[in-house]
């Protein structure tokens, strides 16, 4: 049997925003570490801090869409099913 994800929803830590976490608090995941190794400036750091903030930003959003999406292209599928031809 497969080891299931952490259930949603998922948030931001308000206080580390690049740091995932369930609705009880717990840490899921943390992206500090994953957008590329320390900067030589202040600026390239800066920079490389707001993309690992924005990539969490936009995994949180996508996992906590991801059951609606499913269910939007399960009806859309069913009904491309049942009517050939009209898409």
């Amino acid at each position: 049997m497969a080891t299931s994800h952490t259930a949603g929803p998922w948030r931001l830590n308000l206080r580390d925003p690049w740091i995932i976490e369930d609705a009880k608090g717990r840490r899921v995941a943390e992206m500090r570490n994953d957008c590329g190794p320390t900067a030589p400036t202040r600026k390239a750091n800066d920079e490389r801090d707001s993309i690992c903030r924005a990539n969490a930003a936009f995994i949180v959003e996508a996992c906590n869409s991801h059951d609606e999406l499913l269910q939007a292209c399960k009806l859309a599928l069913r009904d491309a099913e049942n009517h050939p031809g009209t898409h």
